[in-house]
C-alpha cells in the first residue's frame, strides 16, 4: 500500500459533516495525530492538492508570529538529506502551522528498540551528525538533539528534526531537554548557542542509547572513547567540529564491520579441534571403559 493510501485510510480525528473546520487547514488534511511538543501538536496529514502525505505542525500556545517563522526559515535554509524538509508554512483562521515531509518509520529511540544491532544504531547516529554538520554549515545551533528529535524511515535513513530551539550561533540559547544539555548550560551560566553543544548533545544521545550499562548490545571499548571525548565537561577538550566527532563515529563504524569477518574466523579457529585431539577421537566415559586383564 502506498502512503499516500495508507494517509487516506486512516480513521478520521473527527466527523468531516459536523466539524470539517476542525480537520481542514486550507489545502491540508489533519489525518492521525503522530507526536506532541512544547511548541505544538504534530499530524499525519494529506496534501490535498498534490495528493500525498505530509508531516504538519499545528503550533499552540503562546507563541510569537516572529518565533514561529524563525523555526521555519530556519529549516528552509538547511537541505540536506538527513534533515527533514521544510514544505510551507500557513496561517488558516488564526491557526498557524509548519508543513514539512512525512518520514514513515519511527524515531531514533522507538527503532533502536526494534533492532539488535549496535552498529545498525550508529549508522543512524553517523546520519545525524551529517545533518547537524549541514545545520552548522549555515550558521545555527541546533538545541535540543536527542533521540525523540532523530527520526529514522522504513529504508534507514535518519533525518534530524524540531528546529523549535534553534538559534543562530551566538545567539542566547532557548529551550532545550534537561538530559542532553551540555554542562555549560548549567556551570558556567553560558547562554550562547554553540555548535559543541550540539556535539555533546548527540555524544549523549549515543551514549543514552548504546553506551549505558543495561544496554544488551556489546559496543566495543573504541566508540565509547569517541562519546567520551565528546561529552568532556570542557568544550575545549571536546572535538572541534561536529564533522570531526562524525567522522571518527564513522571510523569506527566502518571498522567494526571489516573486522567481523575476521573476528568470525578467529572464533571458529578457537572452537576447532587441534589434531591431537581429533587423533584421540572423543573421550570415553568411564563408565562404559572396558576393563582388561
Amino acid at each position: 500500500m502506498s502512503a499516500v493510501a495508507a494517509t487516506a485510510e486512516r480513521p478520521r480525528l473527527f466527523d468531516l459533516d459536523e466539524l470539517p473546520e476542525l480537520v481542514r487547514l486550507g489545502r491540508y488534511e489533519l489525518v492521525y495525530p503522530i507526536g506532541r511538543g512544547t511548541f505544538g501538536v504534530v499530524y499525519e496529514g494529506l496534501d490535498r492538492h498534490l495528493v500525498r502525505p505530509v508531516a504538519v505542525k499545528v503550533f499552540v500556545g503562546v507563541h510569537s508570529l516572529e518565533d514561529i517563522r524563525a523555526e521555519a526559515y530556519n529549516l528552509a535554509r538547511v537541505r540536506h538529506p538527513n534533515v527533514i524538509g521544510a514544505l510551507d508554512l500557513c496561517v488558516e483562521r488564526g491557526v498557524e502551522f509548519l508543513v514539512t515531509e512525512l518520514v514513515i518509520g519511527g524515531t531514533l529511540r522507538q527503532r533502536a528498540r526494534q533492532s539488535r544491532d549496535w552498529r545498525e544504531i550508529l549508522g543512524w547516529f553517523v546520519q545525524a551528525a551529517r545533518g547537524l554538520e549541514a545545520i552548522h554549515a549555515e550558521g545555527l545551533v541546533h538545541g535540543d538533539i536527542k533521540p525523540s528529535n532523530i527520526l529514522v524511515d522504513e529504508a534507514g535513513r535518519a533525518q534530524v528534526i524540531d528546529f523549535s530551539s534553534c538559534r543562530a550561533v551566538g545567539d542566547r540559547v532557548r529551550g532545550g531537554t534537561l538530559r542532553y544539555m551540555p554542562p555549560e548550560r548549567f556551570d558556567g551560566g553560558s547562554e550562547v548557542a554553540d555548535p559543541l553543544g550540539d556535539q555533546f548533545s548527540l555524544a549523549a544521545a549515543i551514549h543514552d542509547i548504546l553506551c549505558v550499562p543495561k544496554r544488551p548490545l556489546a559496543v566495543p571499548g573504541q566508540l565509547r572513547k569517541v562519546v567520551a571525548r565528546a561529552m568532556a565537561s570542557k568544550p575545549n577538550g571536546r572535538f572541534a567540529s561536529v564533522t570531526a566527532f562524525g567522522d571518527a563515529l564513522e571510523r569506527v563504524h566502518s571498522q567494526m564491520y571489516l573486522l567481523d569477518p575476521l573476528w568470525a574466523w578467529a572464533r571458529r579457529w578457537r572452537t576447532r579441534p587441534s589434531l591431537a585431539t581429533a587423533a584421540r577421537g572423543p573421550p570415553v566415559s568411564p563408565r562404559v571403559r572396558t576393563q582388561t586383564p
